[in-house]
């Protein structure tokens, strides 16, 4: 147990300016996640504010930090490490149904490609009709997939499932998308950053894969494109696994909020919130969570995830 002679406040009387303690901890946190036991180091509390009148000191004195108040930070961090790992299980799940599928001798047919027309965004509904039995396939069995798309390898897409959502898309070609510059560039499955929808109008992610002609992979036939909805998936996480009184906020590799569990109608997508921008915050590494003491007392505990070569960032509020 720290006391108040282990811990150093500095402050400056004359001068308000934005100040941090960080207090460091031995504690192991021990924890199971997906069959795997991990042992992990809670490396640091970040406290951080404003103005030294309204710095936000809950621990400034040594004695709150009790072994209730550690078994609280430790269940906390635990809590958010779960839903990381939950987030990017579920993840790894669509892309590998994504990638399966894409080298279904259907899926890598394009020879109805003469028929793609800015009348209908893509070939006509009932052209093609094996590829979007399999893109039909996958949207039933999970339900956090709000469509699926076939492009040409110049970014026009070629059709997509619900039909009802091709023919409503604004345009024909997506070649400014992130996810098409990922794949294109990169040649291999690519988890885009958040982005507002086109079809779905909500926050979404884009998981997009080459398709080539055979298992050769060298003549390239278009791109396997699967839309993750975004706010219902983490809502059912949120629901399923974080308490009463929390929030959970979500932000991806660019600092794009992707979720709010206080905020369910989005119309835009936004910039992470003020408590990800403090300068001195210490970056989260591999197996790293930090901790903030926001405001009235309430901390803000982040854990990344890793989505393929990004780190998103989810942070539990309470």
């Amino acid at each position: 147990m720290q006391t108040a002679d282990n811990i150093k406040m500095y402050k400056d009387s004359e001068i308000i300016r934005p100040c941090l303690l960080v207090l460091f901890l031995t504690t192991f946190i021990s924890i199971s996640c997906t069959d795997t036991m991990r042992n992990i180091t809670s490396d640091f509390i970040e406290i951080s504010g404003s103005e030294i009148s309204n710095d936000l000191f809950v621990y400034q004195n040594a004695e709150v930090l009790n072994n209730s108040t550690m078994q609280d930070l430790q269940n906390r961090t635990k809590q958010t490490m779960v839903f990381a790992d939950v987030f990017a299980t579920r993840i790894d799940e669509i892309t590998d149904l994504l990638e399966t599928t894409s080298r279904y001798p259907a899926v890598r047919n394009i020879s109805y490609a003469n028929l793609v027309d800015t009348e209908f965004m893509g070939i006509p509904e009932f052209s093609d009709i094996e590829k979007r039995n399999v893109a039909k396939y996958l949207l039933k069995n999970d339900s956090i997939l709000g469509g699926i798309y076939f492009t040409l390898p110049n970014g026009d897409v070629y059709l997509g499932e619900p039909y009802s959502a091709q023919e409503q898309l604004p345009r024909l070609n997506f070649a400014d998308r992130d996810w098409y510059k990922g794949v294109s560039k990169t040649n291999e499955t690519y988890v885009s950053a958040v982005f507002l929808s086109a079809s779905t109008r909500s926050p979404a992610t884009a998981i997009a894969l080459p398709v080539y002609q055979d298992d050769s992979n060298i003549k390239l036939m278009g791109y396997w494109v699967g839309i993750v909805n975004i706010g219902p998936l983490w809502k059912t996480i949120k629901d399923d696994y974080l308490p009463g009184g929390q929030e959970l906020n979500v932000i991806d590799h660019e600092g794009t909020e992707m979720f709010n569990s206080g905020k369910y109608n989005y119309t835009e997508i936004q910039s992470a919130p003020s408590f990800y921008e403090n300068g001195n915050a210490t970056t989260i590494d591999k197996d790293s969570a930090t901790i903030r003491i926001l405001e009235d007392n309430i901390v803000a505990i982040s854990y990344p995830i890793h989505i393929r070569s990004h780190v998103w960032t989810v942070t539990t509020i309470g």
